[in-house]
């Protein structure tokens, strides 16, 4: 699928690498040894909010709760960070 107009699933190493320069918080998850989520955020203004953008989890892993923990993990680093 087609998460932007930039990127398709599963990422390249480049594109993957673009999406860390441009944004802040990328953040994965790990499952079994596998990435099976990415998040981060695609803006942000210090002291009043965060954006959540590129919020993907791997087809084999939908279900497994993966999208609600790196939703948690991406709030908890915008309390702390942002």
């Amino acid at each position: 699928f087609y998460c932007y107009p930039k990127a398709i699933w599963p990422f390249s190493v480049a594109q993957l690498a673009a999406a860390i320069a441009e944004r802040r918080g990328s953040t994965v998850a790990v499952h079994d040894g596998q990435v099976v989520g990415f998040a981060n955020f695609y803006q942000w203004q210090h002291g009043d909010f965060c954006a959540l953008g590129n919020m993907m989890v791997a087809p084999a892993a939908r279900g497994l709760g993966v999208a609600r923990y790196l939703i948690g993990v991406m709030e908890n680093l915008a309390r702390e960070q942002y």
